[in-house]
C-alpha cells in the first residue's frame, strides 16, 4: 500500500511538473501576472546580513530607466533567494543571477511581505545587451546554472509585446 501511496504521488507531482518544465512563460504571460515591469540598471548587490530574513538573501538594488506597469520610484530593491552569510554561499536552482552595471528587463511579483522579486525565478529576467549581428539592443533570457540562452529577441520587439498584452482585456495577453 506503501509503495501504491508514493507511486501515485510520484504520477501526479509530475503531471503538474511537466507543463511547467516543458516551456517558460512568455513575456506576453509575464506582462499580465507581472506586478510590476521595468527596465534598469543593476547598481548594487548586498547579501542580506540575515537579520531581517531566516534564510539567505541577496538584495539587488536597481535604478529605473522605464516603468512599463505598476509603479515604481527611481530605484527598486528586489529580494532574491540565495547568497552568501559568514562565508557560506546558498544557491537556488532556478533564481536569476544579477551583476553590478547590467541592463535588464525585469517581470516583478510581490512576495507576502510586499517587497519585489522577479517573477518565476530566472523566467522573468531578461538581460538587455547588443545584438552580436546587427548591434541593436536585444533581451536575452538565459537559464541561470548554465547562461544558456533560452530565448533572445529585440528589445522593441519585446516591448510591442508587453504593451499589448497590458492593452489586451483582462485574460487576453496570456498565451495558450
Amino acid at each position: 500500500m506503501r509503495r501504491l501511496a508514493v507511486g501515485l504521488l510520484l504520477a501526479h507531482t509530475a503531471a503538474y511538473a511537466a507543463p511547467v518544465a516543458s516551456r517558460p512563460l512568455s513575456i506576453r504571460e509575464l506582462a499580465v501576472i507581472a506586478d510590476t515591469v521595468v527596465i534598469g540598471r543593476v547598481a548594487q548587490l548586498r547579501p542580506d546580513a540575515g537579520t531581517t530574513e531566516p534564510g539567505m538573501v541577496t538584495r539587488v538594488l536597481v535604478d529605473v530607466e522605464q516603468v512599463l506597469k505598476g509603479a515604481a520610484g527611481a530605484a527598486v530593491t528586489l529580494v532574491q533567494p540565495g547568497g552568501e552569510r559568514g562565508g557560506v554561499v546558498a544557491t537556488v536552482g532556478g533564481a536569476p543571477s544579477f551583476n553590478a552595471g547590467e541592463h535588464v528587463l525585469l517581470f516583478l511579483t510581490r512576495r507576502p511581505d510586499g517587497a519585489l522579486r522577479v517573477a518565476h525565478l530566472y523566467q522573468g529576467k531578461f538581460s538587455i545587451e547588443p545584438d552580436p549581428a546587427t548591434g541593436a539592443s536585444r533581451v536575452v533570457r538565459r537559464l541561470p546554472d548554465t547562461a544558456e540562452v533560452v530565448d533572445a529577441l529585440p528589445l522593441t520587439d519585446a516591448l510591442a509585446l508587453v504593451r499589448a498584452a497590458l492593452a489586451a482585456p483582462s485574460g487576453e495577453g496570456r498565451a495558450p
